[in-house]
């Protein structure tokens, strides 16, 4: 299966959505994507939405990890929303877990309470 990607803004938050397979074969173009994402909304409160992959290599969580250092560089913020099992954990079990939010849908990352 395809990586899609595409790109929506929910109350005011710029909001990247993943669906499929995140593996080595769709690298190059999710590293595309979600840096231009991060590009175009210097400064913001941007989210990442994981809940369509099916599967999310260890590898290409590397993606994920430099867009957020690239978001905060900027004076901004990258968090993901991740509530399938088999994806969040492979954040909990490299212990990145603690480097992201990892919210548990949409509407919990661009809520009120979201910075």
């Amino acid at each position: 299966m395809d990586l899609g990607i595409r790109s929506t803004v929910i109350e005011g938050v710029p909001v990247l959505c993943l669906d499929g397979e995140a593996d080595l074969a769709s690298l190059p173009r999710l590293h595309e994507q979600v840096r231009r994402f991060v590009r175009e909304n210097p400064g913001r409160h941007v989210v990442v939405d994981l809940d369509g992959l099916g599967h999310l290599d260890p590898v290409t969580v590397g993606v994920l990890v430099g867009a957020r250092l690239q978001a905060r560089a900027g004076g901004g913020e990258l968090q993901l929303v991740c509530s399938s099992p088999p994806v969040a954990a492979v954040f909990t079990g490299s212990g990145l877990d603690a480097a992201f939010v990892l919210h548990r849908s949409v509407a919990d990352a661009v809520g009120p309470d979201a910075p």
